[in-house]
């Protein structure tokens, strides 16, 4: 079951999978392979930024651009077939202002288990 917003709907004790095989297929499905990869590429890339603005903000404690920044990351996770990424950023979302360092911690974990896992990005990515 999906929720409005594409993130995987699941019990607190199970974790989604690094990628949504479904979401990933669909997007293979109506997109060139290239763009694919652009959009892969894209989400890397961009990510040190946007953790880098939810950083700064969590210092600052705005937490409205903390709010944006997370909802980018759930977002462009999503739309990739991120679903643990997706999730965790999701949590984090949730947890803003109680415990966020452990939710955050999460998302980092999820992060490399996804950049580890993801058999669409080139080597060395």
């Amino acid at each position: 079951m999906k929720e409005a917003a594409g993130v995987p709907s699941v019990p607190a004790d199970t974790a989604p999978p690094a990628i949504d095989a479904d979401q990933r297929a669909a997007v293979r499905d109506s997109l060139p392979p290239e763009v694919l990869q652009e959009l892969l590429a894209a989400f890397w890339e961009d990510l040190p930024a946007t953790r880098a603005a939810l950083d700064g903000a969590l210092l600052r404690g705005d937490t409205p651009t903390a709010d944006a920044a997370l909802h980018t990351i759930k977002g462009s996770a999503s739309s990739i077939g991120y679903a643990a990424v997706a999730a965790t950023a999701h949590d984090a979302r949730q947890r803003l202002g109680s415990d966020l360092a452990a939710a955050l911690h999460q998302l980092d974990a999820a992060l490399a288990a996804t950049a580890a896992s993801d058999p669409d990005l080139p080597a060395g990515s």
